[in-house]
């Protein structure tokens, strides 16, 4: 898991992508980098260090969590929470300094901070649970690195020995062969999927085309809802399991709903944020609408799961007019990757939402021009 820095990395964070060939199931930014900025503006590491320590993280989420399998992901556990403290301790201690006695004593401590069951996808309301599994993970894999570093030791097979986290928790669908095929060759950072829509990734497909329908219809005008008759929606077993909650209650709940993203998709803004607080999920016409949203299998696309997440969807209007697409790659993956202006404006967006006096461009910026940095505090 340790690697020496290498000329162009910042180019391989910002722009590089290829087809990753196995599914990783998680979310490697959310835990890494804000471990990895505590530990950089503590210790006024080199810009080049962070970028350095950023794709040994992101490396170490994803080999582990596809040595892991879909066991875990399957049976109910975040899989977010349950890699990401041993992953962003052995970034966080990398960035430290520490020697590999250490960095393994970090892991083997971080290991029983693994946690993080999936009942936010239950109807009913998610609530706020899973964005503090990210959280936690990061605080996690921040505090064992700074234990390991004053002397506190771990076992060493936390990862891959036995009661491990991978027998644990992945069970006979676990392969630690994955830890370290081809390693140093492929970079998993080369492969993130950057989510264009504030969704579900089951339902990102389905936003996608969708949208494009509209936008035939219409220009991109929002349809009215008596405007349509039906959508039905082919996915995958998983997604037909886990998304079909045609009535949402709180934000999670609509975040993971096929039935409302799809209605919002045609009426609304899918790509704000905002489109997820009550005031919009709870509108009687988009409730209505809903119930006329029907999710099915199909089989093409669970021929492809998971390491692709393709929607199918028909689009029947009350004029009697209906249109179908599909996708198996949805915009924002590594196939189908989002520009460098398309991230940018994302961020912008985003950014705006805080509460906090944020200057977008400087953080850009500063950003981009981390490999030449001689200390992050500058």
């Amino acid at each position: 898991f340790f690697f020496q820095a290498e000329d162009g990395i910042r180019d391989k964070l910002v722009t590089g992508v290829q087809t990753c060939a196995l599914p990783i199931f998680i979310h490697p930014g959310t835990v890494i980098i804000p471990a990895l900025l505590a530990i950089a503006e503590s210790q006024n590491v080199s810009g080049d260090a962070l970028l350095r320590a950023i794709a040994i993280g992101y490396e170490v989420t994803a080999r582990i969590s596809i040595a892991m399998g879909q066991h875990a992901s399957h049976h109910g556990f975040h899989k977010t929470s349950v890699v990401g403290p041993v992953a962003s301790s052995i970034a966080a201690a990398s960035l430290l300094g520490l020697n590999t006695d250490q960095i393994t004593c970090a892991a083997g401590i971080a290991a029983s901070m693994a946690s993080g069951v999936k009942a936010y996808v239950a109807s009913g309301g998610g609530g706020m649970v899973k964005r503090m599994h990210a959280g936690w993970a990061a605080a996690s894999g921040v505090r064992a690195a700074l234990l390991a570093r004053d002397g506190f030791t771990g076992p060493s097979g936390a990862v891959d020995g036995r009661y491990g986290l991978l027998e644990v928790f992945g069970g006979n669908a676990a392969n630690p062969e994955h830890l370290t095929a081809g390693l140093g060759a492929d970079w998993a950072i080369n492969a993130v999927w950057f989510k264009v829509y504030p969704m579900c990734g089951w339902i990102q497909g389905v936003s996608q085309l969708l949208s494009g329908m509209r936008h035939e219809i219409t220009g991109g005008k929002p349809l009215h809802t008596s405007d349509i008759r039906k959508i039905t929606v082919g996915t995958s077993v998983f997604a037909v399991n886990g998304n079909s909650n045609p009535a949402p209650a709180d934000t999670m709940d609509a975040q993971y709903s096929i039935p409302y993203c799809a209605g919002l998709a045609l009426t609304g803004d899918p790509g704000d944020p905002l489109a997820f607080e009550p005031a919009m999920f709870n509108d009687p016409s988009l409730r209505d609408l809903a119930t006329r949203v029907e999710v099915v299998l199909d089989e093409a696309c669970e021929a492809v799961y998971p390491a692709r997440f393709g929607s199918r969807v028909t689009l029947q209007l009350t004029s009697g007019a209906s249109k179908t697409a599909l996708t198996l790659d949805p915009h924002g993956t590594p196939t189908d990757p989002c520009s460098d202006a398309e991230l940018d404006a994302k961020f912008k967006r985003l950014a705006a939402l805080s509460p906090l006096a944020v200057d977008a461009n400087a953080i850009t910026q500063a950003v981009l021009s981390l490999d030449a940095r001689m200390r992050v505090n500058e």
